[in-house]
């Protein structure tokens, strides 16, 4: 049997106009690689789409879990619901997978200060700026993964250079100065980061749109298009 996972490329909620968040706190790539890290040897990748939202909960097991992948064992949540209008759970799915002698695994929620641990609350905390619970959340210390762009080059011109970060993830932490750590090729480095507005530079006749910005303590290095 090889540790495999199911998911979805984009959140099912932004397709189907949902009032809950459907906001990423990782970018696509770098939720790939934190759970290749988890021990997951296979990632299926479906592209959540209108036609998608239309398959019956049957047709789900028996075209995706059965047809597609040939699913020996399912593990998932408790809270797990699937098919056109949300039509199957994990009730439904023991129902048809038990008799095929495919077994199912109903994984109980991890709690935190007695609460489930979920995406709703850490994207809550990320936007109050409680990153000591985000991290005991994530059970790791949140991270941002991207492509550092060249900027106006001014923070260089003063002596406090930076890295302007370029992020696919829709949300992060909401604007302030946060002490961090930046991985540059395996090597962890000291650094403050900034997010939003400029401090120095922007203004009303020259708005500037909202950024991450990294300062690697005493140390220039070759950023320009690493990730």
């Amino acid at each position: 049997t090889i540790p495999t996972l199911l998911t979805f490329s984009n959140h099912p909620r932004k397709v189907l106009n949902s009032e809950k968040s459907g906001a990423s706190i990782f970018s696509y790539e770098h939720r790939m690689e934190l759970i290749l890290k988890l021990g997951i040897q296979k990632i299926f990748v479906i592209h959540f789409n209108e036609k998608f939202s239309q398959l019956s909960a049957l047709d789900f097991i028996q075209k995706i879990l059965l047809g597609s992948f040939n699913s020996k064992a399912i593990i998932t949540g408790e809270d797990f619901c699937f098919g056109k209008n949300r039509q199957g759970n994990v009730s439904f799915l023991k129902e048809i997978l038990l008799p095929k002698n495919i077994s199912v695994s109903i994984v109980a929620p991890v709690l935190h200060n007695k609460l489930p641990v979920s995406t709703t609350r850490i994207r809550s905390l990320l936007i109050d700026k409680n990153i000591k619970e985000v991290n005991q959340l994530l059970g790791r210390e949140y991270s941002l993964k991207g492509i550092v762009q060249k900027g106006f080059g001014r923070g260089h011109d003063i002596g406090f250079p930076t890295a302007n970060l370029t992020s696919e993830t829709d949300i992060m932490p909401t604007e302030g100065v946060y002490i961090t750590k930046t991985i540059f090729k395996g090597m962890i480095k000291p650094s403050i980061t900034n997010v939003g507005n400029n401090p120095t530079f922007s203004s009303h006749q020259n708005p500037i749109a909202l950024l991450v910005e990294t300062h690697i303590m005493n140390e220039t290095l070759p950023l320009y298009g690493e990730l």
